[in-house]
């Protein structure tokens, strides 16, 4: 049996009220002692003398432990009054005990003769409360060993005092005193850690009571169990000191030999009369905190606008506290949160969104190289982290038609010049719509021009427009980059549109595809000598 406090292996747990045992009584066997010895006040609660008439008062007579060959009601010893002077006296048996009781039994012998029994509300022999004979068969028998059982009782619970006198000078001998010493269990609690405590140490603290507060205290164990894992407990450490101070120290065990996961606690504590009361309560090991996960943004995505933090910040034991999402510039600088509103959550989320972060809020970070950060924290403070590094792209792409010039009057083949730039450019495309027939009515794409290469003030194609009808178009250039806006698909898209005539009419002097009176300002001008080149 352990001391107290000894250092054990195990996991943790919390006050729960144990249920007692149904056995409520204490026996006596006598089987502890080695056969002679004088037995007085050895046993908690009754104290064995023998009461001499014929040696004299001799006080050195006393009950001692002995076999009788023919043995006992229980186990092979008993006690027995001493053979004194002379060997046949009429000394008898008593006992007299701590506390008063309603029932008090046991088994007499040791020779088949004629007992009186008489037992007393005092431990002074006044008070009798009655006294009865007992036979034990066959009389004139001689040596018939210890099996006849008696029991005394009284409806006013006090009976403090028993003798049993042998008729015939015999040698009174008697086994398995049974009294009820104490009717209530012991005490069993289990304070600290609380019910479904996160435990993330490997060294667990384990407090509350492994007490007797009206009796004999006897031992306590300590087993474990996990939950869901059988009926098998298994034995973790015990002790036969009492710890009777509330949220007292009951052990201290390491888990590191435990898996994460639940397991039942049960503190068991014994009296010395065999009455049992349990405590069990359920304790969460845990000191591996599941990593958090970023779905979304993808590790290298080029991105604008409002973006959304996807994935998962769970832990499965319980144990889960809080998580946050930060970001940062991939060189330098400190992490803030993404939504300065909540800078935590306390919800757990499984595959699902996170945060979002409106990158277009004041203060705009500029385009570049940033990295978020989603870190996740148990009860205990352990964390966790997951990281992404992403670009940031809110610049939209430039898209510029320096040639021709808005109106200009087109025809043969005309070389179109612009900038189609952006610094994550996908594509750039040339279109023109005007003109009759279905064209009229949608885009069109100009040959040749188009590309995902930047454009820089030079040449985006060359447009024939021989073979045109004579109308009004539109020239327009898109531009797009790879940069994914607000939480979608949809990526920055720029145009750039001129319109132009195509073999406009002569006298079409202001370029509206009509000649009418509106041309004859522009006619004077030409005749002043500022007139433009037929097309």
């Amino acid at each position: 049996m352990s001391t107290r406090y000894a250092l054990v292996w195990i996991v943790p747990a919390l006050l729960v009220a144990g249920v007692a045992s149904a056995e409520a009584q204490c026996t006596i066997d006598f089987e502890n002692l080695a056969v002679n010895t004088a037995v007085t006040n050895q046993y908690d609660g009754v104290t064995f003398s023998v009461q001499t008439q014929t040696c004299g008062n001799n006080p050195t007579l006393y009950m001692r432990i002995y076999s009788p060959p023919n043995g006992t009601s229980s186990g092979t010893k008993c006690i027995k009054i001493d053979q004194g002077c002379p060997s046949f006296s009429v000394d008898y048996l008593r006992m007299v005990f701590a506390q008063a009781h309603s029932e008090i039994s046991f088994t007499l012998g040791d020779w088949a003769t004629t007992y009186t029994i008489r037992y007393y509300s005092t431990v002074n022999g006044a008070g009798l409360i009655d006294s009865f004979p007992v036979v034990v068969p066959p009389a004139g028998a001689g040596d018939v060993g210890v099996h006849r059982r008696v029991t005394v009782t009284s409806a006013s619970t006090n009976i403090r005092r028993i003798e049993v006198q042998g008729a015939n000078s015999t040698f009174e001998a008697i086994d398995d005193l049974t009294f009820f010493s104490d009717l209530t269990p012991p005490i069993a609690e289990i304070s600290v850690p609380a019910y479904e405590t996160c435990e993330c140490d490997n060294s667990v603290s384990v407090r509350g009571r492994a007490c007797e507060d009206d009796g004999d205290y006897d031992h306590d164990t300590l087993h474990y169990l996990p939950v869901g894992g059988g009926d098998d407990w298994t034995f973790i450490a015990d002790a036969d000191t009492p710890q009777c101070t509330s949220n007292g120290a009951l052990y201290t065990w390491n888990t590191a030999a435990i898996a994460d996961g639940f397991y039942f606690l049960k503190l068991t504590v014994y009296n010395a009369c065999g009455l049992i009361n349990e405590a069990v309560t359920v304790v969460i090991i845990h000191r591996n905190l599941a990593d958090p996960v970023i779905r979304s943004p993808a590790a290298g995505a080029i991105l604008g606008g409002a973006i959304c933090i996807d994935g998962t910040a769970h832990d499965s034991t319980g144990c889960f506290d809080h998580y946050s999402v930060n970001w940062k510039p991939v060189a330098g600088g400190a992490y803030a949160p993404v939504d300065p509103a909540h800078p935590q959550y306390n919800t757990q989320v499984i595959t699902d969104p996170l945060a979002s972060w409106n990158t277009l809020a004041v203060p705009v970070p500029p385009d570049g190289n940033y990295r978020i950060r989603v870190q996740a924290v148990d009860t205990c403070g352990l964390l966790n982290d997951a990281f992404v590094d992403f670009v940031l792209d809110n610049t939209a792409p430039v898209a510029t038609i320096t040639a021709p010039l808005s109106c200009e009057h087109l025809n043969g083949v005309v070389q179109v010049r612009g900038t189609a730039n952006d610094a994550h450019l996908t594509s750039w495309a040339l279109q023109y719509t005007g003109g009759t027939g279905a064209a009229a009515h949608t885009w069109v794409q100009v040959p040749g021009a188009s590309g995902n290469a930047p454009v820089i003030n030079g040449v985006l194609g060359n447009w024939d427009v021989s073979n045109l009808p004579t109308c009004a178009y539109t020239l327009r250039l898109v531009v797009t980059d790879a940069a994914y806006v607000n939480c979608s698909v949809n990526t920055h898209v720029t145009e750039y549109t001129v319109a132009v005539n195509v073999r406009g009419a002569r006298g079409d002097i202001n370029c509206d595809g009509l000649v009418n009176f509106d041309d004859i300002n522009p006619f004077v001008a030409c005749l002043a000598g500022n007139c433009p080149a037929c097309p």
